[in-house]
């Protein structure tokens, strides 16, 4: 259903309790002697609890998933025992008491993925919050206990849970503990003070964590420390074991580097091993490589700047930025015409730039207005070109600080005497700064980015910033005036329903490099979720217009996805990487979609969890010049047109080239055939669809008049063992061989460049497959170029 602005919004907040009323909230009888709680056998490896004043019983701890196979799948359970009685928290937030005895436990969260696979190689932690803010009051409930756990993924009884020692206790409640004013290391929504990593003891092995960023899809960095070695498919963090001890000196090289790139230690690395485990950055960047002539595909619209580079930087801190480029024929190039403060040449050696993604680097070293011109080329026949310059201010006064161990009080918020939470530093910024938070995690609270205060959040370079939404807040964006809100390169964490929100942008909304590392649906069902929404309203005209880039969504609970967009036009996702786990699918642009381009993102989910809606066009409001081009999806699909329901709902213009699916289908629904819809166009894709109908939809449709006319299939090398070339989603009504689909309709005949086999040429694996190296192909079908 349409998303309006009164459905869905964030759950009311819960009332303040008496004793009684929690105990009864909770199902746990207050009356009654008590009884003492069987020792839990350790799954704990940390734990902390507090009590805010106005946000109640809040708990966290570290599951250690050490003993598990980082390819399983886990359900996460959440439990109270009180007076002789055990009561579990649902899927939905609601404790229900059960007996152990009885059988089957309640999940509060189902098929949660390794923190190797997560978070990365090496990490066998999983943090896991429990909240209720009625609870304010250690004295309402003596003695309670609360203990989380987890189990491999299905039904699971209590006694079987316990057996395999995979349970621990979070808190016990004494009754005195006293209420704070901020919860650092738990307390949801306070908009509390940031936590810094704990050093080391001295002399200590420590592991070592990297972090890779700009690693081309389908490229291997090999990195070394110490004696060992690990390859990086992906950008994400990796640990190596511990080997040398915290004050060593840094032994981090590259190894190997990755075809038609160089990568490098940032330059700000530390010169010994982090004692706070702090990750090392490790970036890649294109080199320049002969120019490609591709294929020539629609839409053929003019190259063009849809995302200008951010406009600000601090002088003497690296400074990085990528424009958002559309339009003409990718891959693109990106060479260096000037550099300049104000006005005056500066070295361009000292700026860093990547011949195919064009993104920026350099450190200013004074204050001054520098321009960055900029040629950008597309792979055309002619090449369409493209100069723009861009002009950064640089200038301290235009940045507010936040650090862990900051203060709130005035006369602070510079990078030396920075801030302490993001709420105070937001509420005391100006329309045109930037806030720039320092290593640790802070807990965000409810953050409203408006144009009259700060409209962009950033972490400080070669540190990991962690937003804790803990299962409450969001990151809520209102904006109409340039320059365009951005977050870039934080972590962000523990979304319940929305990460960031919004309602609207309509100057544009850059997410770049954040890494969304856990959510989950709730309290609303089916309302959409995501880790970014675009609020819906009333068209025709778009609201958002969004550039998403360079980011990692990593699992989600529930009936989520990545992104869902209501009303957004001229919008850019590309470079991002999904593996969502089990949840409705990836990219949904769900409502009133125009322009929107969907390029060169890696979107994985598990065999068990395959799904039609790696990106899912539903048009519920028509949508028109969607550009879906270039992306790597396994065990996802490409849905299009699936609530389009009524006759008057049109698609039209939607470009699906030079993508490969990997046991999935390309699935058309109502929307692409509706009478006034025109110009589905598929082709030079990849449909390694296996076992899997290569095309699918209608749904018992009856078969569309305009199959021929309204659809184009052409230049595809398909895949696929399955008899049909197209399996009606429900019934058989709509099921085609390939002597209609080719013979009938004219679709994905010989004569148009496609091929038709049950084998499969391709090789790798996740984020690795594709066509061998030196195969002709490349270029002309699939991903890879």
């Amino acid at each position: 259903m349409k998303n309006t602005r009164t459905a869905g919004r964030a759950a009311a907040r819960l009332p303040q309790r008496t004793p009684w009323a929690i105990a009864a909230w909770l199902g746990l009888a207050c009356a009654g002697s008590a009884q003492a709680l069987t020792p839990l056998p350790p799954a704990v490896s940390g734990a902390s609890t507090c009590f805010h004043k106005d946000r109640g019983f809040i708990g966290r701890a570290q599951l250690d998933f050490s003993t598990e196979s980082p390819d399983g799948l886990f359900d996460i359970y959440k439990g109270a025992h009180y007076q002789g009685q055990w009561a579990f928290q649902n899927g939905q937030g609601q404790w229900v008491v059960l007996p152990p005895s009885i059988g089957v436990v309640p999940v509060a969260g189902s098929a949660v993925r390794h923190p190797q696979r997560s978070q990365g190689a090496g990490v066998n932690t999983l943090e896991v919050a429990v909240a209720e803010p009625g609870l304010r009051s250690a004295a309402a409930l003596p003695g309670l206990t609360v203990f989380v756990g987890y189990g491999a993924s299905g039904s699971q009884s209590f006694a079987d849970l316990l057996a395999r020692q995979r349970f621990g206790v979070l808190g016990q409640i004494a009754g005195d503990e006293p209420l704070r004013d901020q919860c650092d290391t738990a307390a949801p929504g306070t908009g509390g003070g940031g936590t810094a990593p704990i050093p080391a003891p001295a002399g200590s092995l420590l592991p070592l964590n990297v972090r890779v960023q700009g690693l081309g899809l389908g490229r291997t960095l090999q990195l070394g420390h110490g004696t060992a070695t690990l390859n990086a498919t992906l950008n994400e963090p990796y640990r190596f074991a511990p080997q040398a001890a915290a004050g060593a000196p840094l032994d981090l090289r590259i190894a190997a580097q990755p075809e038609g790139q160089h990568c490098a230690v940032s330059e700000s690395a530390p010169a010994t091993v982090p004692a706070d485990g702090a990750p090392v950055f490790v970036r890649c960047v294109h080199t320049a490589t002969a120019s490609l002539t591709m294929p020539d595909t629609e839409p053929r619209k003019p190259l063009a700047v849809g995302f200008a580079l951010r406009e600000l930087a601090y002088p003497g801190i690296a400074y990085e930025s990528r424009p958002g480029v559309v339009g003409g024929r990718f891959p693109y190039e990106y060479r260096l015409q000037g550099f300049t403060r104000n006005g005056v040449a500066q070295n361009s050696a000292d700026l860093s730039l990547d011949f195919r993604r064009g993104t920026v680097r350099f450190t200013p070293a004074t204050e001054g207005s520098y321009t960055v011109t900029l040629e950008i080329r597309d792979s055309g026949s002619p090449p369409q070109t493209v100069v723009r310059s861009f002009t950064i201010d640089v200038a301290a006064a235009r940045f507010v600080f936040v650090a862990p161990d900051g203060q709130d009080a005035s006369g602070r918020g510079t990078r030396a005497l920075p801030y302490r939470t993001v709420a105070y530093a937001l509420a005391r910024s100006t329309a045109n700064q930037a806030i720039v938070l320092r290593q640790g995690t802070y807990l965000s609270g409810s953050l409203r980015i408006l144009d009259s205060k700060a409209k962009q959040i950033l972490a400080y370079p070669d540190e990991v910033a962690t937003l804790d939404m803990n299962k409450v807040d969001n990151i809520s964006v209102a904006s109409s005036t340039a320059p365009a809100p951005r977050i870039e390169g934080v972590d962000i964490a523990n979304v319940k329903q929305y990460g960031i929100v919004s309602d609207p942008s309509k100057a544009g909304l850059v997410v770049r490099n954040v890494r969304f590392v856990n959510g989950e649906e709730g309290p609303t069902l089916s309302e959409n979720p995501a880790f970014i929404h675009g609020w819906g309203d009333t068209g025709p005209a778009w609201r958002h217009q969004f550039l998403v880039q360079d980011s990692d969504f990593g699992s989600y609970v529930g009936a989520g996805y990545a992104t869902t967009f209501f009303d957004a036009g001229e919008s850019l996702v590309e470079n991002n990487q999904l593996r969502l786990g089990k949840v409705n699918g990836g990219f949904h642009d769900k409502d009133n979609s125009q322009n929107n381009t969907y390029r060169e993102n890696y979107i994985e989910f598990s065999a068990a969890n395959r799904t039609t809606s790696g990106i899912q066009v539903s048009a519920q409001a028509n949508s028109v010049g969607i550009h879906i081009h270039h992306n790597l999806l396994v065990n996802a699909g490409i849905l299009l047109g699936t609530q389009c329901f009524q006759s008057t709902c049109f698609m039209r213009d939607h470009d699906v080239h030079h993508n490969t699916l990997v046991n999935q289908r390309i699935a058309l629904s109502w929307g692409p055939f509706n009478p006034t819809s025109a110009g589905t166009r598929i082709s030079h894709n990849i449909l390694s669809s296996g076992s899997t109908a290569p095309y699918g939809g209608l749904s018992c449709q009856s078969r569309p008049a305009g199959l021929a006319s309204q659809l184009t299939a052409r230049a595809n090398l398909i895949e696929s063992s399955h008899a049909l070339a197209f399996k009606d989603s429900e019934c058989t009504g709509n099921d085609m061989a390939w002597p209609v689909w080719q013979g009938t309709y004219g679709q994905d005949t010989a004569a148009s460049g496609s091929s038709v086999g049950a084998s499969s040429a391709l090789t790798g694996s996740g984020p690795t497959t594709g066509l061998p190296a030196g195969d002709a192909r490349r270029t002309q079908r699939g991903h890879q170029y």
